[in-house]
């Protein structure tokens, strides 16, 4: 059930659940097995607002998962005038190759080049998912590193901010790719990102269930893309996130 607390004008929500070990899971409501381990953060008018102008002069990468969100941030305008370089069905091996490229301003081009060409000043990247099933944690890692080393090269002074892979819906089987995996890649894609003085961003605890796949009520494809309110749940995250940020500078 959910607990609130109040403190004077504040009051906080969360949800509390008292889960049992895998092999009697089956005894319990699926509806609750399969909702969602956090609340999205909310956020009032004016942290909103701030919140918004932190994404200025900001770029996202990334495949389909990328892409979906895209789609909705076009229609509902949650972080306001970023710039989307996505492609569906592209991975961190076809773009280092040259095999994938994507699409900006009409012409088929680079990561490299077209975060040079748009301008912006920070890069949210959330790449990987197509890579895990064939190479496996390691070898995504070494290509996700070949990538941001071609992305940087061209681009020394951009600031990254590497997002976590998020989960698939737990029922899905995909070549071997699993929550298993994504949560070990996960692990060594934060390591990597403190190695490189990236920023990292960790998305994946809020879309998850309690069997570590992703939240019924954020999937829309019974594998690993978002709904309105998966992607509503994403900007949320980021906004929060970057009034961490925003906080941290003014301390400074």
């Amino acid at each position: 059930g959910e607990w609130s607390a109040v403190y004077g004008s504040q009051e906080q929500t969360c949800r509390v659940v008292c889960t049992a070990p895998e092999d009697e899971q089956a005894y319990l409501d699926p509806a609750l097995l399969h909702a969602p381990l956090l609340n999205p953060p909310v956020l009032t008018e004016e942290e909103d607002a701030l919140a918004r102008s932190f994404f200025q002069d900001t770029a996202f990468l990334g495949d389909s998962v990328s892409y979906v969100f895209y789609q909705w941030e076009t229609r509902e305008d949650w972080l306001g005038d970023v710039t989307f370089l996505v492609r569906g069905g592209i991975s961190l091996s076809s773009s280092v190759s040259g095999w994938w490229r994507i699409y900006y301003q009409g012409v088929e081009t680079s990561y490299a080049d077209a975060v040079y060409t748009c301008g912006a000043k920070k890069i949210f990247v959330m790449m990987g998912a197509n890579d895990l099933a064939q190479f496996g944690v390691e070898g995504t890692l070494e290509y996700y590193k070949t990538f941001m080393d071609l992305i940087l090269e061209k681009n020394p002074d951009v600031e990254v901010y590497i997002q976590s892979v998020t989960p698939i819906w737990t029922p899905a089987t995909w070549r071997e790719f699993s929550n298993e995996v994504v949560d070990d890649f996960d692990v060594l894609l934060r390591e990597y990102a403190e190695e490189m003085g990236f920023h990292y961003v960790d998305l994946a605890p809020y879309f998850k269930d309690y069997t570590n796949g992703l939240a019924e009520c954020y999937v829309s494809d019974k594998l690993m893309h978002f709904n309105r309110d998966g992607c509503y749940l994403w900007a949320q995250v980021l906004k929060a996130y970057a009034l961490e940020q925003l906080a941290e500078e003014d301390s400074q």
